[in-house]
């Protein structure tokens, strides 16, 4: 379902925006309105803590997507079906949600074949290593499957 940029306003996703960060919310319309035109191709969907608590965050993604852009959030769901269900009623492809969850899936059986004390140390590793986010996100993933 494509939305018309001039009705990208007047949609649940952007009144809930405005109502929870009124301050981005003009950034979060334009970057809408680029993931509408084509311009950005895609979103990601990604589990993440950045700010506390686990969420799963839905950004801008794509080659030509600056870095600043792909940090912004444009939403972010305590469940994954519900950052998926945004992205529907906003008719935004995310091609690496699934990449992300087959990763998921294939780290959460290796894990599982290691003892616990290793995946424990498994996890103080990932902590202290540069794709804590990424990682982390995996290994709670795989704890929750399992």
């Amino acid at each position: 379902m494509k939305l018309k940029p001039k009705t990208i306003q007047s949609t649940n996703w952007a009144r809930n925006f405005k109502h929870t960060c009124p301050t981005g919310y003009k950034d979060a319309i334009e970057l809408a309105k680029r993931i509408e035109s084509g311009e950005i191709p895609e979103v990601r969907i990604y589990f993440n803590n950045k700010n506390g608590n686990w969420i799963w965050a839905i950004a801008p993604s794509g080659e030509n997507v600056s870095r600043f852009d792909q940090e912004f959030w444009l939403d972010g769901k305590k469940l994954q079906k519900d950052a998926i269900a945004v992205c529907r009623e906003m008719g935004w492809k995310s091609a690496h949600l699934y990449d992300h969850l087959e990763a998921a899936q294939l780290k959460c059986e290796a894990v599982n074949k290691l003892s616990k004390e290793k995946y424990w140390r498994y996890a103080e590793i990932v902590e202290e290593g540069t794709k804590y986010n990424m990682v982390q996100a995996d290994l709670i993933l795989c704890h929750q499957i399992n």
